[in-house]
This record gives C-alpha cells, sequence and structure tokens, in this order.
C-alpha cells in the first residue's frame, strides 16, 4: 500500500530488503516517519489557509463547510500521494549504515556539541562591577585647601575643573 503500484519501487524495496537484512525495518520506518513529519507539516499550514479562504466562497452561494471539506479531502489525498512518491524515490538511494558506525557519528556529535556548550560557558565571566562612585554615593572633594562634600553627579564637573577626589578613611 505504501508504494502504490510502483514496479520500480517494489523492486527497489525487494533489493533494500535483503541487502540490509534485519536492519531494513528500522531504517525504512525512519525514512517514512521523516517523510510524512515534513510532508504533515507542510499540509497542516495549507488546511490552516484554506480554513482562512474558504470563507469567502459563500459569496459565490456555496456552503463553506462542505467546500472546507472537499478541499480537505482532496489535498489529504494529495499528502498521502506526496508521502507516496517521495518514499518511492528515496527508497533506491536508502544507504546501509551500521548500527555501531551510526551511534559513534551520534556520539561524536553530542560530544562536540557538549564541548562547544562548555566553551561557550567558560567564555562568560561574571560581571564585577568596576571600582567607582554611583551618581547618588557622596565623595569629598578638594582643591587647593577648599573641600567640599556633596553626590559624585555633582562633583563630575567639579573634577573636570581640576578637583580631585579625596579618599574617605576607613
Amino acid at each position: 500500500a505504501l508504494l502504490g503500484n510502483d514496479e520500480a519501487a517494489r523492486a527497489a524495496f525487494a533489493n533494500k530488503k535483503t541487502e540490509f537484512g534485519d536492519a531494513f525495518v528500522p531504517h525504512l520506518r525512519r525514512l517514512v516517519l521523516q517523510v510524512t513529519d515534513t510532508f504533515w507539516l507542510e499540509h497542516l499550514e495549507t488546511m490552516d489557509y484554506l480554513r482562512r479562504s474558504v470563507s469567502l466562497r459563500a459569496y459565490g452561494q456555496r456552503d463553506p463547510l462542505i467546500e472546507y471539506r472537499r478541499e480537505g479531502l482532496a489535498r489529504f489525498r494529495q499528502l498521502e500521494e506526496n508521502i507516496r512518491s517521495t518514499v518511492a524515490e528515496a527508497l533506491p538511494r536508502m544507504m546501509n549504515m551500521d548500527d555501531a558506525r551510526v551511534r559513534a557519528e551520534e556520539a561524536k556529535i553530542r560530544a562536540s556539541l557538549t564541548e562547544a556548550g562548555k566553551e561557550e560557558q567558560g567564555a562568560q565571566a561574571p560581571l564585577v562591577k568596576a571600582a567607582g562612585y554611583g551618581r547618588n554615593d557622596f565623595v569629598t572633594i578638594k582643591k587647593g585647601g577648599e573641600t567640599k562634600k556633596l553626590k559624585y553627579k555633582k562633583a563630575e564637573p567639579l573634577l573636570a575643573e581640576g578637583w580631585t577626589i579625596v579618599p574617605d578613611a576607613p
């Protein structure tokens, strides 16, 4: 039922079944799930668009619900046909990947992703507030023999004029 009446697809199916042996069913399952997932998401988007656009058919004296059902069924049949044809096209190109090799490649990918995550975390240094004064902190400034105690925000222009901050005694 999956391959329809396509003789070439049936021959490829039989060839791959003998080539893969017991590993054929999981590979075929993975292929069918990937193809179905891709086309199903596209189908859902199409049905959402159809739901929004079918209401305009009421202007043409057609029942929107009946139109939605009719169009939805046609699009579902198209979905099934797309899945069948894509699986039939991909089946001859399916390659036998040794399970141990697949697991090794997946482990290598996972390890590289983990290392990349560690590098990102290691690159982020904690933020340390620079030693300085906040705009509302009181500071003592001095120029010559004159001293003033005021907020840092008001002291900034005076610092530009040559005043200096006197360190507070602990």
